[in-house]
């Protein structure tokens, strides 16, 4: 299964901290964003693993973050296991180590094949 396509993401950080967001992959890239921030970054998948790197940028005035902190920006790197439609995984900041996210993603659609 190709994880190109749209996909939704569900994520928890400090406890009862939820987000959610849109994500798009396509080409080894993703963007995407939620009500404060937008990502982008790069992905490989090998099997039904899946990684990405993902630089998490601010455009709200005051955000704060999943990891519960007002911040602008910082990097995530998620690690995670395919299953069917679904991404079970696990975001890391490298800059911080201790602090980690946990993720559901789910594919609702597959792009044209014109777009790609």
């Amino acid at each position: 299964m190709t994880v190109e396509g749209l996909w939704t993401t569900q994520f928890e950080g400090v406890p009862n901290f939820l987000g959610g967001g849109v994500v798009m992959l396509l080409n080894g890239r993703i963007y995407g964003g939620d009500s404060e921030y937008f990502y982008s970054g790069l992905y490989s998948q090998t099997g039904p693993k899946f990684e990405a790197m993902v630089e998490v940028k601010a455009f709200a005035p005051a955000p704060t973050s999943v990891f519960g902190l007002k911040e602008q920006q910082f990097s995530v790197r998620i690690q995670g296991d395919i299953i069917g439609d679904n991404i079970a995984a696990i975001g890391m900041r490298p800059d911080f180590p201790q602090a980690r996210l946990s993720m559901r993603l789910k594919k609702r659609a597959d792009f044209p094949q014109q777009a790609k």
